[in-house]
């Protein structure tokens, strides 16, 4: 019983191990051809049917391992391309949590809102629709949507009202004003991204 020691060959060992046995095996068949049709040596005919044989099986192995290292390689491109995305929209995400908490503040600091304004409400919708990309994905606490501070509690109670995201009630507390039910999935420039991490799309 032969032993072998150490890890088996890879796919690209085997492939090459095969390349030069199928050499030889062809240099065979050159030979055993020569030996029967200008020797005229009938003995030759059986060496020459075996040499197709092996041949053949040879060739059969070739075509399923380049098949194999191309499924492998594929597979590795598709994980690459998914990191890469992935860390695109982590770094996305955390690009509005900041804009989104800067502005806040600039206003809480009395900057005009006529623009700031839209530009917050927008990076706080691209915010939560991150967080439910990412949280799935990547199961961290900051990504989860529950974990963000609500954009009320950001600007604060006063400019809340001003803005239209809470009334006062008739006792003077504050209570949120209900919002119209949110329309069709919008498609925001990284919803490519998304296909891609989710394995929806070839990378």
């Amino acid at each position: 019983m032969t032993v072998t020691n150490g890890p088996p060959p890879t796919l690209e060992t085997r492939l090459a191990q095969i390349d030069a046995q199928i050499a030889r095996a062809e240099a065979y068949y050159r030979r055993s051809c020569y030996q029967r049709h200008v020797e005229g040596r009938v003995d030759a005919i059986d060496a020459i049917k075996a040499n197709r044989r092996g041949i053949a099986d040879l060739e059969r192995e070739r075509d399923e391992l380049q098949a194999a290292l191309a499924e492998v390689d594929a597979m590795a491109q598709a994980a690459t391309a998914r990191e890469a995305a992935l860390a695109e929209l982590s770094e996305r995400f955390a690009t509005c949590k900041r804009i989104r908490t800067e502005g806040a503040q600039a206003l809480k600091d009395g900057r005009p809102g006529d623009e700031l304004w839209p530009t917050l409400q927008e990076r706080d919708r691209e915010l939560y629709a991150l967080a439910s990309v990412l949280a799935p994905v990547t199961n961290r606490p900051e990504h989860r949507a529950s974990s963000l501070q609500p954009l009320v509690s950001l600007i604060g109670d006063e400019l809340a009202e001003s803005f239209g995201l809470v009334k006062r009630s008739l006792r003077g507390g504050l209570t949120a004003i209900r919002r119209p039910p949110p329309g069709p999935p919008r498609d925001w420039p990284w919803s490519n991204l998304v296909k891609i991490v989710r394995g929806e799309v070839p990378a």
